[in-house]
């Protein structure tokens, strides 16, 4: 009988973990997308001459800090907004995206903000004038797509976090 027990409970696992994997392509997928997309980017920049390459990093950086913090909202929602949907609470689900999707609104909104009040933040990476001013052509964009950037991540994890686990 342990025997038995023991086979089904690995054939359990085994459909457990292609479940979870099946619910995690579409998160490896655009993980992917973006990784490949920075590489692309990285290297055209680099190609088009140091000044530009400078600029484009400079300006990735200021990117992904924006958007490592906003991510956790996307976290958040999927860490508890997970349990609450699969415990059918869809009203506390619903409350809890709608303060998840509010909140992080108003921190991108706080990073746009900051952004746009502080153009010399660029100064952090650089002293050179021309890259400074290739950084800037573009800063005012940076710093508006926070706002629907942090709205992408939080509904991210909100969907993600609607998904059934339990297959």
């Amino acid at each position: 009988v342990s025997l038995q027990t023991s086979k089904l409970s690995l054939l359990f696992r085994g459909q457990q973990i292609r479940s979870y994997l099946s619910h995690s392509a579409n998160q490896f997928g655009r993980t992917a997308a973006i990784s490949a997309t920075f590489f692309i980017a990285a290297a055209w920049s680099n190609r088009t001459g140091s000044v530009v390459g400078s600029a484009h990093q400079i300006s990735v950086h200021f990117w992904l800090v924006a958007s490592y913090l906003l991510d956790g909202f996307s976290v958040t929602a999927v860490a508890l907004g997970a349990g609450l949907w699969n415990r059918k609470q869809t009203a506390e689900f619903f409350t809890l995206s709608r303060k998840l999707l509010l909140l992080s609104v108003v921190v991108g909104f706080i990073f746009c903000s900051v952004f746009l009040a502080v153009p010399g933040l660029v100064t952090i990476f650089t002293s050179s004038h021309q890259t400074i001013l290739e950084v800037r052509s573009v800063w005012w964009l940076i710093a508006v797509m926070q706002i629907p950037n942090s709205a992408a991540y939080t509904l991210d994890g909100i969907f993600f976090a609607m998904k059934n686990f339990r297959d």
